[in-house]
């Protein structure tokens, strides 16, 4: 009789073992609650089955209106300066916070990203090996349960400037499931099939006497052009029960630049030192900017660390920047802000930075314009030289 042993193997089985070879527990994970934004971000962290291995984290990123699950970026914890400096680079600018969520309802969110692009023919983030694990463990939720998390990657809703515009932009993100979260049954959310919209620039609400409905003038880019839409929404509750199209004309690109012209203050600076010494950890608003590599330097994006500018009156798109560093390689730094009061907000932030000493004030501008933008966009070299180049006489 032949030896059983001697002919056939024995595979160790079990599907956590067969999905994560080399980490066998959940420890924890998190989303923001920028659903509404029409963003997400998911980290999921697993724990190693060695005291050598580090864990890993997860990073998924997704995009409502189009893109989809259009990042991943996975990091195994063992350096916590370069992990901090992945997760701010996903979240900075988000203006967001970031919400406990158990591991049936991490799974359930991570499956539904990437049976999202399969579903609209969208390619799958690199490196899929790191994640497709996912689509093998139970990520079962009942509607309630789908609810309840919905609701833990929203903030919530106080204001009905907020959700006048949070449900404008789900509208004309074609971001439906969202929209359809802050309205009542039966309200029309297709109401611009025709319109590929860009970006959501300003919004000016005029509440009826009451508050019970309200006129929205929306100013939004389109790939035709950019359009003013002007809208009715009524309100029951912290819902919209109402919604109608009044007007919806095409203007040129002139009068939009006009309409979202707005002032900026310039700080130039000198900094004797290496420039690459400018880095995240340099100050304390730099902790969580969104870096950018461009114009010979590098750009520090500052963003608000909520979203509390939807719930203006006149929602401006910009209003959720506090302020902009550029650090060019010759050691110009450039500090931006559309308001007086942001820009001594990022002066002081460098005041009282190990920089410090370093840092020697040049300039400061005030224009009725956007300007450092133009000059990250020229051929110029120093901030200065443009500026004479601009000057009316």
């Amino acid at each position: 009789m032949t030896d059983i042993k001697s002919t056939f193997k024995v595979l160790e089985g079990g599907m956590a073992r067969t999905a994560t070879p080399l980490y066998q527990t959940f420890h924890s994970a998190w989303i923001t609650n920028t659903r509404l934004m029409g963003v997400i971000c998911l980290c999921i962290r697993w724990t190693g089955d060695s005291p050598r291995s580090g864990d890993l984290y997860q990073f998924f990123y997704f995009e409502a209106e189009g893109q989809g699950f259009d990042r991943f970026e996975w990091h195994d914890g063992v350096d916590k300066t370069s992990l901090r400096e992945l997760e701010a680079s996903l979240i900075g600018g988000l203006g967001g916070r970031k919400v406990a969520i158990r591991q049936q309802e991490a799974v359930h969110l991570a499956q539904y990203f990437i049976r999202y692009n399969k579903k609209y023919a969208l390619a799958l983030p690199e490196p899929e090996d790191k994640y497709l694990f996912l689509l093998e463990m139970d990520g079962t939720l009942t509607e309630e349960q789908q609810t309840a998390l919905f609701d833990k990657s929203c903030v919530r809703l106080t204001s009905k400037n907020a959700l006048a515009n949070y449900f404008l932009m789900r509208v004309f993100g074609h971001d439906f499931p969202a929209a359809a979260r802050l309205a009542a049954d039966g309200v029309d959310l297709d109401l611009f099939p025709d319109l590929n919209v860009l970006t959501y620039y300003r919004n000016e609400i005029t509440m009826a006497e009451g508050r019970s409905s309200c006129r929205c003038e929306s100013l939004i880019e389109t790939t035709q052009g950019f359009r003013v839409i002007v809208t009715a929404l009524t309100f029951t509750g912290m819902k919209i029960s109402g919604f109608r199209c009044i007007s919806n004309m095409r203007i040129s690109d002139m009068e939009a630049y006009m309409n979202l012209a707005h002032s900026e203050f310039v700080t130039v600076y000198r900094y004797e030192g290496n420039p690459e010494e400018f880095v995240r950890s340099s100050t304390e608003l730099t902790k969580n900017a969104m870096i950018l590599p461009e114009h010979n330097g590098r750009t520090f994006m500052i963003y608000n660390p909520t979203n509390d500018h939807v719930k203006e009156p006149v929602y401006l798109l910009y209003n959720d920047l506090t302020g902009v560093y550029h650090m060019d390689d010759s050691g110009q730094l450039l500090v931006s802000s559309a308001t007086l009061r942001n820009i001594r907000k990022l002066e002081l932030d460098l005041h009282f930075s190990p920089l410090r000493e370093k840092l020697t004030p040049v300039s400061s501008f005030e224009f009725n314009e956007p300007v450092l933008m133009q000059y990250l966009d020229s051929d110029f070299t120093d901030f200065l030289e443009f500026i004479d180049s601009i000057k009316v006489e």
